[in-house]
């Protein structure tokens, strides 16, 4: 996605010296980028973790949906996997060690561009898995915070291997197999492609599957939705009306709801649901996000 950071270039000629700003590496910035800036850690996790390999699927144009896991009694863990060009050990390393660093920046049609997505896992763990095949070689790391809070990397395996695309593993508590689920429900409802379930018995456990695609169907159309579901959007996103960009939504804050209106008045595409629930369909990269991407600004 390409964001409108709104750049101004200032100069002076002023004789004293100017100094740049930084940041302190210490566990409580690590805190605030990772887990403070979301509302809802679970529903990022699903949301940021899937996005990255749709965006990754789409780079190569792959042909496949991305594979999901929905934790359960079996495998307590939410698995997400795409099937495109992969990383190296130097490039995994790179992705995850660096807050703010991006490839998607330039991209009009990617999801991503903040360089935040790929740490969410540490929002709600300790520890998370990686593995990344690309150019033959298959790398598995672990991701974790040390003994001072603040996040590492360690790679932990090195194979051959077949195939391309990289997978992540989030180790999930019994208690909260529930909330991954719904986040799950209310994250692909909106997506251009349903990915494929694993365990899709657990994902369609509260309604029938041919509802739920129903309900995604009336989205891409701007139809009216099945009274569940809208009630599903209104208690997972937290706002009305809901906005939609490139297959994500977003809350929206009612003071900014007029603006909304009158900037995509030509462009925007209102779909009514039950419960006052609306959602306004936006070009990609016309609107402002949050940097947890759960709502725009």
């Amino acid at each position: 996605m390409i964001l409108d950071t709104n750049d101004k270039i200032f100069e002076t000629n002023s004789e004293f010296q100017s100094t740049s700003f930084s940041i302190e590496t210490n566990s409580k910035m690590f805190d605030i980028l990772t887990s403070k800036i979301y509302k809802s850690p679970i529903r990022a996790i699903v949301r940021e973790l899937c996005c990255n390999a749709i965006d990754a699927n789409t780079d190569i144009g792959s042909p496949d949906p991305i594979y999901v896991r929905l934790p359960d009694d079996g495998n307590p863990n939410f698995i997400v996997q795409d099937f495109g060009v992969g990383m190296t050990e130097e490039e995994v390393v790179s992705v995850y060690t660096v807050y703010g660093s991006s490839t998607k920046t330039q991209n009009k049609d990617a999801i991503g561009a903040l360089g935040l997505g790929s740490k969410t896992p540490l929002a709600y763990t300790s520890s998370f898995n990686v593995e990344s095949a690309k150019d033959g070689v298959l790398n598995r790391f672990l991701v974790f915070r040390n003994s001072e809070g603040i996040p590492q990397i360690t790679k932990i395996e090195s194979g051959k291997c077949e195939y391309t695309g990289t997978k992540v593993t989030v180790p999930v508590k019994s208690q909260d197999f529930a909330s991954f689920i719904e986040a799950a429900q209310a994250t692909f409802i909106s997506f251009d492609e349903m990915p494929e379930i694993d365990n899709s018995e657990v994902f369609y456990s509260d309604f029938y599957e041919d509802s739920y695609q129903e309900a995604r169907k009336a989205i891409k159309e701007g139809k009216p939705m099945f009274t569940p579901f809208a009630s599903l959007l209104r208690r997972t996103i937290g706002s009305d009306p809901i906005i939609l960009m490139n297959g994500v939504l977003y809350a929206v804050d009612e003071a900014l709801i007029p603006d909304y209106y009158g900037n995509f008045n030509k462009s925007a595409m209102l779909i009514d649901a039950p419960f006052f629930v609306k959602i306004i369909k936006v070009p990609n990269g016309s609107v402002s996000i949050h940097a947890s991407r759960e709502s725009v600004t």
